[in-house]
């Protein structure tokens, strides 16, 4: 036993005049980097899930915030409500796209999808439109919401050698703009803010002349020849009807169908420079039922957007709604139907 005590001292001197580790050495050194590696890993999976922690809960948001009339709700698909007595509302959120629902007592629901932005505050204004609603009322008051226009002529002007569309009845007979020949068959409908000129006969020009910059763009005409039209409140917008009673809306980009049976009689516009339609429609169902209704709509041409304000199956025959108009004071619409008189609130 002695002999193999000094052996092992011999060996290890050995080892250590050679510079190199022995054999127990190198398992303590590599148990050592086992158990190093070991907390590293341990460590590192603590961090991240800290991390995760800290980021998912205090550090991955934004904020939302909604301004409109308050009191209302806004609902956030998947994640939170809340009621928003107040307006400005603000609502952190974790950062990423987002469903936004809009609640307000009496008005119409409003969804928009947005982006709330890591560390930043994104703002939504919604339009809180009203639910329609029809009441009874016993007088109909005074003042309607009239068009906007304003006479242009198309002329020959012998000063600069070209045709040119001048204001009716201006002394200076002042340019809004020229044109590099003569229209032919020209129709035009003009406000303070914009003229609307084309050629009445199958593929004639068409042009939106904007009377502040003097900007012209052509427009692509969706039909032949018009019959008569009208401007909106604001002078940006141009009701057209044509010869086979369809209406058309011109604003500066297009003209654009309005998909509705109303004419050009039983289209008003309104103070938010939307046009009211009121129709009759008949339907007939895949039994070969007929069903006769009568129909409010109201047309949004800033957005394109056309919605159902109110109908009725038993305003029809002589009870049809007549003497509609959209007061320029309330903004809502009247009209009587048989004996009484009814207010449209929309």
């Amino acid at each position: 036993m002695i002999e193999d005590f000094d052996q092992q001292n011999t060996n290890e001197e050995q080892y250590e005049e050679a510079g190199q580790q022995t054999p127990q050495q190198f398992v303590a050194e590599e148990e050592r980097k086992l158990s190093l590696r070991r907390m590293s890993v341990i460590g590192g999976i603590i961090f991240i899930a800290v991390f995760y922690f800290v980021w998912a809960n205090y550090l991955n948001f934004g904020y939302l915030q909604v301004t409109g009339v308050a009191p209302f709700s806004v609902a956030i698909i998947d994640e939170t409500t809340q009621e928003c007595p107040s307006s400005p509302c603000n609502i952190k959120l974790k950062r990423g796209d987002k469903i936004v629902t809009i609640y307000k007592s009496g008005f119409e629901t409003t969804s928009i999808e947005t982006e709330v932005l890591l560390w930043t505050t994104v703002v939504i204004k919604p339009i809180f439109k009203l639910e329609p609603s029809v009441r009874e009322v016993t007088e109909i008051p005074e003042g309607i919401v009239e068009s906007q226009e304003v006479k242009y002529n198309f002329i020959y002007d012998k000063s600069h050698n070209n045709y040119a569309i001048v204001k009716a009845n201006d002394p200076v007979s002042l340019s809004i703009s020229y044109f590099g020949g003569k229209l032919q068959s020209p129709f035009i409908l003009g406000s303070e803010n914009a003229v609307l000129a084309f050629e009445n006969e199958k593929n004639g020009k068409a042009f939106y002349i904007n009377t502040i910059t003097k900007e012209r763009n052509s427009l692509k005409k969706t039909f032949d020849t018009a019959f008569r039209g009208n401007v909106s409140p604001n002078g940006r917008y141009f009701l057209i009807e044509n010869s086979e009673k369809k209406l058309f809306v011109a604003d500066q980009e297009s003209f654009s169908t309005i998909k509705s049976s109303a004419t050009l009689d039983n289209a008003f516009w309104t103070l938010k420079n939307t046009l009211i339609l009121a129709y009759f429609q008949r339907e007939k169902d895949s039994d070969g039922v007929i069903t006769d209704k009568y129909i409010f709509d109201e047309y949004d041409p800033g957005e394109g957007v056309q919605r159902t304000l109110f109908t009725s199956n038993s305003m029809i025959g002589p009870l049809l709604p007549k003497n509609i108009k959209v007061n320029s004071t309330t903004n809502t619409v009247f009209f009587e139907s048989g004996e009484k008189k009814y207010e449209l609130i929309f």
